[in-house]
């Protein structure tokens, strides 16, 4: 009886230690070897780079938007979408939560100069759109990606 006791607290004494380990091993690691496709596209030659991992911050657009749509045909659809935004640092997320108004803007702007087709259909490229038109206003870190927590076309009738 008292060496199957001994035997549960060993156990749960290298769990925890493992578990603990594990999670100061992740907290300090600054940089990691990761393989990637050495850019010929057939994905066989591969190199092995750095990587740095970077705290990414997330700014939550504050405003929902809803915002007409036409398609090529003339069909109308209201937009609705929720947006944030993920930078390199804290100093752009204050930066940006500064210029809230801006991004409106820069939204109602990109996004009304669409058509439902460009939207549907070519979704990253309008990120990148977007991405950049909002690297723009930050003058130290960069933005990362925009991201949209909704994203939902509706038809008039």
């Amino acid at each position: 009886m008292k060496s199957s006791s001994t035997i549960i607290i060993i156990l749960l004494l290298i769990i925890i230690g493992g578990g603990g380990w594990y999670l100061y091993s992740s907290k300090n690691k600054t940089a990691s070897t990761e393989e990637i496709d050495g850019g010929s596209g057939d994905g066989v030659s591969s190199k092995k780079v750095a990587v740095e991992k970077t705290k990414v911050e997330t700014l939550e657009i504050k405003e929902k938007f809803l915002i007409n749509i036409t398609s090529a045909s003339g069909s109308t659809y209201i937009l609705k979408t929720e947006v944030s935004v993920e930078v390199s640092n804290k100093k752009s997320a204050g930066e940006l939560a500064l210029r809230q108004a801006k991004i409106a803007d820069i939204l109602n702007t990109v996004l009304r100069s669409k058509t439902y087709e460009e939207l549907n259909n070519d979704f990253p490229k309008l990120k990148e759109e977007l991405r950049e038109k909002f690297d723009a206003l930050v003058t130290e870190g960069k933005v990362l990606d925009v991201l949209f927590k909704t994203f939902v076309f509706q038809p008039l009738k």
